[in-house]
């Protein structure tokens, strides 16, 4: 954990770091703003890494504001549609970090969005593979109907 933040923090600047862990929402979701502009702009590809296994624990994808959390998976769509480096273990870890919201109505659209990419980035198979497991019975967490998700 603190690698990944010590990686994402070297990455983009201690400031947008403090803003992405601010008390305030609106703080977190402008930071997430400019995660999301320089995912876009292509000029992080070669870090997805980084920036998926930052943002699973700042500001995390279970972040409470519903916003953030979305704007943190369009991220992650971003660049496992776009970047070249987007791996298997990104994509473990930010599967990992969502199950607990995928049923969540209102986060559910854009976790699908980002699920498809990473799909196509990885393969359907790995995917399913990993979210069986996630799902199988000797987990000690209690899975989610699949009627819910």
């Amino acid at each position: 954990k603190d690698e990944a933040i010590a990686k994402f923090t070297d990455l983009f600047g201690e400031g947008l770091v403090k803003d992405l862990q601010h008390t305030e929402w609106k703080k977190r979701l402008d930071a997430m703003d400019i995660v999301m502009a320089k995912a876009q702009d292509g000029s992080l590809d070669s870090s997805a890494s980084v920036i998926v296994q930052g943002l699973a624990h700042i500001p995390s994808y279970g972040n409470s504001n519903i916003q953030v959390s979305v704007r943190a998976f369009e991220v992650v769509r971003v660049l496992a549609s776009q970047a070249p480096s987007f791996s298997k273990r990104d994509a473990g870890v930010f599967i990992l970090g969502i199950w607990d919201k995928m049923a969540d109505m209102k986060r559910r659209t854009a976790i699908h969005e980002a699920l498809t990419a990473i799909s196509e980035a990885v393969g359907p198979s790995f995917v399913a593979t990993l979210m069986h497991t996630r799902c199988s019975p000797g987990d000690k967490e209690q899975a989610k109907p699949m009627s819910e998700m």
